[in-house]
């Protein structure tokens, strides 16, 4: 894991993983249980999810998990986390339980 954490913090201005993110999504992946894209901000690795895509959108995104490409409508990404210390903060607690 520390790896991982330190090529996010590498392009990140702020160690701090609480810091605010000017979050910059890319679309990586399909959740095709639930119909929605799933997208990854590419400066501090955040997770979130855009629940209502067009066809186009939806097609264009099969491709995602081996060419990811960059989400230009930040305003329909949605997360229940603002930071990524918040995020491994959940999922320390989930897996506490």
């Amino acid at each position: 894991m520390k790896n991982w954490l330190a090529g996010l913090l590498k392009g990140r201005r702020s160690n701090d993983l609480y810091a605010p993110c000017d979050h910059s999504w890319q679309v990586v992946s399909t959740v095709l249980s639930e119909g929605f894209l799933q997208t990854q901000c590419r400066l501090c690795g955040l997770y979130g999810s855009v629940l209502n895509p067009s066809e186009e959108e939806w097609s264009k995104a099969f491709e995602a998990s081996s060419s990811p490409y960059d989400w230009l409508e930040p305003e329909r990404v949605e997360t229940p986390f603002a930071t990524i210390g918040e995020w491994l903060d959940a999922a320390r607690g989930s897996n506490q339980q």
